[in-house]
């Protein structure tokens, strides 16, 4: 979540988006376990009608996320399918591996083995376009595929595959220094 906010601060166009403050506190609040608070931040910043569609997606991201972890994976499932749609549209790289990686988690959750690991694929291979993929960002993004793709390998039985993709999520996450999931 930390990289989605990064993209709302960001500077484009000589145009900052205003709503850092709104967006920091959304993400406190899910940090906190406070979902339908931070559900509820998400949908007032909406309804400003000041977002790009760039941000439009990564709020449908969020959203998904939220929605997801509240037991609605149905709900998270549409709207990161909804969000994957508009990023193709807008040619977002980093929305559409997010939007992959909410898929794949409603699909994981949803018994959907298979098609999450089509999500995380899909994400992946998309990941491997992208030139600028050193950045603490996109590892972070890279560990957290290969540790979904673990567990679902994992729950396939394929335990194998899932020593590989678990080990390849801890190495990243160790070279990050990221000790709260090591």
């Amino acid at each position: 979540l930390r990289s989605l906010f990064k993209i709302f601060t960001r500077k484009k166009d000589s145009e900052v988006i205003s709503h850092s403050d709104e967006l920091l506190n959304a993400e406190q609040l899910m940090k906190e376990g406070k979902l339908g608070d931070s559900l509820k931040e998400i949908e007032k910043l909406e309804r400003k009608g000041e977002l790009r569609e760039e941000d439009r997606v990564g709020c449908s991201i969020l959203k998904s996320s939220i929605f997801t972890s509240m037991g609605e994976e149905e709900k998270g499932l549409q709207l990161a399918e909804q969000a994957l749609e508009m990023g193709r549209k807008l040619e977002a790289k980093e929305r559409c591996i997010d939007a992959n990686i909410a898929k794949a988690d409603a699909l994981y959750r949803l018994g959907r083995l298979e098609n999450a690991l089509k999500a995380i694929e899909e994400a992946e291979s998309i990941l491997e376009t992208i030139p600028e993929k050193e950045s603490t960002d996109f590892a972070e993004r890279e560990a957290y595929l290969k540790h979904l793709e673990g567990t679902i390998c994992w729950a396939l039985g394929k335990l194998t595959l899932a020593l590989e993709h678990l080990e390849s999520s801890l190495k990243i996450r160790e070279k990050l220094g990221n000790k709260k999931y090591i």
